[in-house]
């Protein structure tokens, strides 16, 4: 879950962050840094702990920076990808910014989530869902920043008619502000 947003910062470049916003007992202890070697496009660091196969947190020196946050599930899963496995695929063989978007845009996955996917000079969530995926760019120097609730107009419509409310818009905003 968590918050996570990208902005560029004079001197460094883009800078991407993510806050762990719940109280998760005994997550810190059980947190690891991953370095998967041997993968078709090349190195790729993970955060994760022992035992989990996918990827909610990485990163390829250079090229972009991922992370996965829940979103609310609108209908029941399919047989399509996991989002953490697909985010798994995609540090494994995409070697750009452009190629992790194209794929993260173009795959559908069996349950929603959301991916901050931060490049070196443009930064996206990526809204991943059943029936198709929604991109919604940074805008110009302006911070990007996704919590737990949707960001396009079309499923925080369909979110609203399953009686869901946007219970994380303050922690979007916090983020937001100090970033900027």
């Amino acid at each position: 879950a968590c918050t996570a947003g990208a902005r560029m910062v004079e001197g460094l470049g883009m800078v991407h962050a993510r806050a762990l916003d719940w109280p998760v007992q005994g997550l810190g202890r059980h947190t690891v840094v991953l370095r998967h070697v041997n993968a078709p496009a090349g190195e790729f660091l993970s955060i994760g702990w022992p035992g989990y196969s996918g990827v909610l947190s990485g990163v390829r020196l250079g090229a972009f920076s991922a992370t996965i946050n829940q979103a609310p599930v609108l209908g029941m899963p399919n047989l399509q990808w996991p989002p953490s496995h697909l985010l798994r695929y995609v540090f494994e063989n995409c070697r750009t910014y452009a190629e992790a978007l194209a794929v993260l845009r173009d795959t559908p996955v069996c349950f929603p989530a959301f991916v901050l996917l931060a490049g070196p000079v443009k930064a996206a969530v990526v809204e991943l869902c059943p029936d198709g995926n929604t991109v919604k760019h940074m805008q110009g120097k302006m911070p990007i920043v996704v919590a737990n609730d949707y960001l396009s107009a079309k499923r925080r419509k369909l979110s609203g008619v399953y009686g869901m409310r946007a219970e994380s818009d303050h922690r979007r905003n916090l983020l937001l502000r100090r970033l900027r």
